[in-house]
Formats: structure tokens, sequence, C-alpha cells
């Protein structure tokens, strides 16, 4: 956004496409602001130093911002010496408007089409797959869903419906559109979704809730820093017979303390003030097994890495479910 002394520049969504180009202004004018944009017209509101204004608009034409350059430069008479910005000035920070606000406009914020069927196969795995504008839902619960609709984990959702984990829903939705769709407007997408058929209300909430904290050990930390440059950097859990096995190469420690929490079913608060990134093994138990040779979770972190899970209480960020219904079938 471009912005020169005396002339703010403002954008807003409650302008309207027009053709052609129209203006009107006062030389004795002595601010200028850009107002009411829309992908195709702005108007600068020309603020009088003897009171009142009057609305210069310049609208986009179809044969582009080229040809719109000269016409904006031909307005420079509305604009007194000691005010006046260079008409590219103008032209580059309209276009750049422009050019988000089309982005935003090619953007679905709706699927057009949306099929839901309950799932009563008893399976217990879920599958999400999204293929462009094509998302498909096999054996997904409203709980599973609003998790990847706001990207959060279990224990950061309280309330709903006693069905929110146990009903299974089979979906097919489309946007009419074959362009890939990135993650954060899955999102948004989903978002929509659950308020458009389950009737999803949620906000969210700062309560005071039990939570690990994750210190030093007293007898020192034993994290090896990660080298320069290593490779395949990121975490990597999986469970093998009777162990879990927790991976992290070059991650920071607020990443370790994230999937601790999420084995946990609790936030854990990395309090460690370790700073930059680390490599390391964790082997444990899983959290409920009863006969598993390996460590618990709280000994394996004392003993791998030299750090220990401490019970606290810590205000943390919950989504609260306020309303919820069961979609119809269609």
């Amino acid at each position: 956004m471009y912005r020169a002394p005396l002339l703010p520049i403002k954008s807003s969504l409650n302008g309207a496409s027009r053709g052609g180009l129209w203006k009107s202004g006062t030389k004795d004018s002595g601010k200028h602001e850009i107002r009411d944009f829309r992908t195709t017209i702005v108007s600068l509101r020309v603020l009088s130093s003897k009171g009142g204004d009057r609305v210069s608009r310049i609208c986009i034409p179809q044969f582009g911002v080229s040809e719109m350059a000269k016409d904006v430069a031909a307005t420079g008479w509305a604009m007194p010496k000691h005010t006046r910005v260079p008409a590219l000035a103008i032209v580059t920070a309209l276009a750049s408007l422009t050019m988000a606000s089309l982005a935003r406009a090619q953007a679905p914020d709706r699927f057009e089409v949306v099929s839901i069927r309950p799932n009563a196969s008893g399976g217990v795995n879920t599958q999400i797959k999204l293929n462009g504008g094509r998302l498909v839902v096999t054996n997904g619960s409203l709980k599973t869903l609003i998790r990847n609709a706001y990207g959060l984990l279990s224990f950061q959702l309280a309330g709903g419906p006693n069905w929110l984990d146990t009903d299974m829903f089979d979906i097919l939705a489309e946007t009419g559109q074959r362009k890939e769709i990135s993650q954060d407007q899955f999102k948004l997408l989903l978002q929509g979704l659950l308020a458009d058929r389950f009737h999803l209300k949620i906000h969210l909430e700062t309560r005071e809730e039990p939570v690990y904290g994750l210190l030093i050990d007293k007898n020192g930390s034993k994290l090896t820093k990660a080298a320069v440059g290593e490779t395949g950097a990121g975490m990597n859990t999986h469970r093998e017979p009777g162990k879990v096995i927790m991976k992290g190469t070059g991650v920071p420690i607020s990443e370790l303390a994230t999937n601790l929490g999420n084995q946990l079913g609790r936030f854990v608060i990395d309090r460690t003030q370790l700073e930059g990134h680390y490599t390391f093994l964790l082997e444990f138990a899983p959290v409920q097994a009863q006969d598993s040779d390996s460590p618990s979770l709280f000994s394996a972190v004392r003993e791998q890495l030299g750090l220990k899970l401490e019970p606290q209480k810590a205000p943390v960020e919950v989504w609260v479910i306020d309303r919820a219904e069961k979609p119809s079938e269609n």
C-alpha cells in the first residue's frame, strides 16, 4: 500500500465496477484520499480546505492499467503542487490493490455442491482427500472435521453434542473449479461447509487449564544441537509394537512440546529457554499401554532428553462449540 504526506490511501469493498472514466474536484484541496475501492473502481475524496468535500472517481476501464495511467495523469490538475503525487505512484498503488482483490475474488469461499451421508461401517480410520476443487471425506466425525477446519488438536476443543465423536459421515463437496486449493483456502471452505450444513457455531475462549511445563531436568539437557544445513528437518512420530518412536531433526523445542502435548492430550508449554534447533530420538510406551517394556513418556523425556514434564496450570486458548446439528441427508 502506497502512502505519501497529505495523501492517505485507503481501500474498502463498498465500490462497484463501472466502465469509462470520470472525475471532479476542486483546485484548493488540501488532502486527497483513495476510497471506495473494488477491482475496477477507485474514488479520490478531495477534502477542501474551505470546508466540504468532492469526490473524484477513477474507473479502471477494460483496456487495462497502462491506459489508465494516462487518464490518472490527466487528473493532476486536481492536486495542488505542494501536495501533488506522481501519477505512476497512484497507478502502482491501485494496480497492487486490484491484483489482490482479483485474487480474492477468484478464490472460492464456498463449496458449490455438497453431499453428506451417514457412515455406519463401524470403521476406525478417517480419510480426507482434496484434489483440486473436490473434497472427499470418508468416515469422518464432526470433531475430526472441526479440527481440520480450524487446525486444532483434540484437547483444544470443548463442548458440543454427545454424538460429536461417534457419528460418522461421508462427504463429497466440489467448488466447481479445477484449480488447486491451498491449505488456508481449504480451512475456510470447510468452515463454511460446517456452518451451512451442520449449523456449527464456535467461539474462542481463554481458560485456566491444567497443562504440562517442559523444563530442563536437574542433571542438564541431553539434546543435541542440529548441524548447520542438516537435511530432512521435521518431526516424525510412528508406532511400533509396544512403543512409540518420536524423531526430531533440526526442530525447535516448541515443536517437541506440541508433539508431546498431542501424545498426552494436554497442552505442553516450552519453559526450557533453549534456543535454536535440535535433533533427538525419543522412544516410549504408548500412554495407555499396560504391557509394554518401553519406559513411560515421562521417564523417557527425563532419561533420553534430559528434560522433565511438570504439571502446572496456565491460561490457554480453547475453541468452544455453542451449537451443532446433524446435517440433513442428500
